[in-house]
């Protein structure tokens, strides 16, 4: 049945017993159906691919007869490319809503996570993404409404102090939401991603306090991979004393011991070995260190170089080297060191700041009580004799030469015991 279709026609007809559908005379294809209870819609009938198929535009009067007509026409143009109205509409009615794009996510993807991570996951999809979303189609989604969902989040849930913001959670539901919906990507679920370049939320920085265990574990590691970068230290010391003085003060080990922080023990080893033991402590490293030194470049009694190393077991080790230098300035004698040490271990943890420190605080002890005991030891002036005897060279209170070595070298020895000891053992 054909008629020529307007609005006061349509709403003239009267229903049959069974449902009856009255075409309209200018698009081939496009009539009115009423059903035996009154409802009427209008539907294009087409075919495509050798099928016959009838497709719903909309109910009267929500669609007017005008409207429908165009509707008509712009879905037989689609018919006319190839493209089937009704095969886009089934795809859209079998696309899986965010409730089952979420239950495919969390059963291919969250399983293979660890428990803790995957359990979290899940809490957050089904409390907070499945009761705003869950029936809508995942390919519906759409970017704005990925911002929207977050920042609600982000601004927290009324509780019974107020509303507390959790930038940190919809931080993480923004990378789950990224992730899952890479997923629907791959799965041919939608054709692009909507929480791709989500917009995250400021985080302020949180602090995280060791447990007892940890700091136990932490104290009983070994640190050998630990190195602090090579340090440079310089000083310059003036001692009340003659070079002469200060040579043989230095030849005798009583004199270094006493004067050097924390030393226990200090023996000569051989003609070019010296050694000591030191109590040292840097920051709450405490060690007993043993170093030992050896002398290059003698030029006594004004210069030479010394090589120095110290271990202190799991506290750490400090090597390196120096080059001390003594100017005599009237009856004062001027001492002057410039040496590189590279510290390892513990100590290298505590810090070369902190090191260098301490290494400043122990030279002032040495040479302080090492200047105060020359200055006691110094004789008073005599009026010199009519007749004076030749005087004895200063070289001459030294202890006797051993055999191979000559007695400046264990002065010499003595006295890079007591700079390197300080510098390299007592770290």
């Amino acid at each position: 049945m054909k008629a020529h279709l307007t609005e006061r026609y349509v709403k003239g007809l009267q229903p049959k017993q069974k449902n009856i559908i009255v075409y309209n005379e200018e698009v081939v294809g496009f009539g009115v159906r009423i059903t035996s209870g009154g409802t009427r819609a209008f539907i294009l009938t087409y075919r495509i691919e050798a099928r016959e198929r009838r497709l719903t535009i909309g109910a009267w009067p929500d669609w007017s007869v005008t409207a429908a007509r165009e509707e008509a026409k712009r879905l037989k143009r689609e018919i006319d490319q190839g493209r089937d109205p009704m095969a886009k509409r089934d795809e859209a009615r079998e696309s899986p809503n965010v409730r089952q794009l979420i239950d495919r996510y969390l059963e291919e993807h969250a399983a293979k996570l660890a428990k803790r991570n995957r359990d979290d996951q899940a809490s957050m999809l089904r409390k907070l993404v499945e009761p705003a979303w869950g029936p809508r189609k995942a390919a519906e989604i759409q970017p704005d409404d990925v911002d929207r969902l977050l920042r609600q989040i982000a601004g927290g849930t009324p509780g019974k102090r107020g509303r507390k913001p959790t930038p940190v959670r919809a931080n993480r539901l923004g990378e789950i939401l990224r992730k899952m919906f890479n997923l629907s990507v791959r799965w041919r679920i939608r054709t692009d991603n909507p929480a791709a370049g989500f917009a995250r939320n400021a985080e302020a920085p949180r602090d995280r306090y060791l447990s007892t265990e940890e700091i136990g574990r932490l104290s009983a590691a070994p640190y050998p991979e630990i190195r602090s970068p090579l340090m440079d230290l310089t000083g310059e010391y003036r001692i009340p004393a003659t070079a002469d003085r200060v040579w043989a003060a230095l030849n005798d080990p009583e004199t270094l011991k006493a004067c050097i922080p924390g030393c226990t023990k200090l023996v000569r080893e051989s003609d070019t070995q010296f050694v000591a033991t030191v109590v040292a402590k840097v920051g709450p490293i405490s060690a007993t260190f043993k170093g030992s030194v050896t002398l290059s470049d003698l030029d006594p009694p004004r210069a030479y170089t010394i090589a120095g190393q110290g271990q202190g077991g799991a506290a750490g080790f400090a090597k390196g080297s120096a080059r001390v230098t003594l100017a005599p300035e009237g009856s004062e004698t001027v001492l002057r060191y410039e040496a590189r040490a590279d510290i390892g271990g513990k100590l290298a943890s505590v810090g070369s700041r902190l090191v260098q420190g301490v290494a400043k605080k122990n030279a002032d002890d040495f040479f302080g009580v090492f200047a105060a005991r020359l200055k006691a030891e110094t004789p008073p002036e005599a009026t010199p004799p009519a007749a004076p005897s030749p005087p004895a060279p200063a070289i001459a209170s030294a202890p006797p030469e051993k055999a191979g070595a000559p007695g400046w070298i264990w002065f010499a020895l003595a006295a890079a015991a007591a700079i390197v000891i300080y510098f390299f053992a007592a770290r």
